[in-house]
């Protein structure tokens, strides 16, 4: 009774509980992925970054820590709006990829970073759908 009323699962629907998962399940993935393959992502960083490293273990943590958070209602709400802040916040290196296109990406780098953009914003607007659900 304790879990069901923490977590509080039976009174979101299915498609907001399918939704609730595939976040959870994308940015735990994500993150452990910072530890996985970090050279991708500090690869991918503008150049003006500093301690990429440090940047990457940071990002790596908050993601996994924060789809962690979005499993309970009690934290889901916070934990989305960080998620937001972070999408935000990552704004930056994808218009620095459309003036400077990473290596890493080959010479579609700038097509990619325009389509991440869009993405972007859709990644935005699940978390917020994400933080009503109760």
């Amino acid at each position: 009774m304790a879990i069901e009323k923490t977590l509080n699962f039976p009174l979101m629907n299915r498609p907001q509980l399918i939704s609730l998962f595939a976040m959870v399940a994308l940015y735990f993935a994500a993150g452990i992925n910072h530890f996985i393959n970090p050279g991708f992502y500090i690869d991918i960083m503008p150049e003006w970054f500093p301690a990429k490293n440090t940047l990457n273990t940071i990002t790596g943590v908050a993601e996994i820590l924060l789809a962690i958070g979005l499993i309970s209602v009690a934290t889901r709400g916070i934990s989305a709006w960080l998620i937001i802040i972070m999408l935000v916040l990552f704004l930056a290196v994808h218009f620095d990829h459309l003036i400077n296109p990473p290596e890493l990406l080959g010479e579609k780098g700038a097509l990619l970073a325009l389509f991440r953009l869009p993405l972007q914003l859709i990644l935005i607007w699940w978390a917020y759908k994400v933080s009503t659900y109760r």
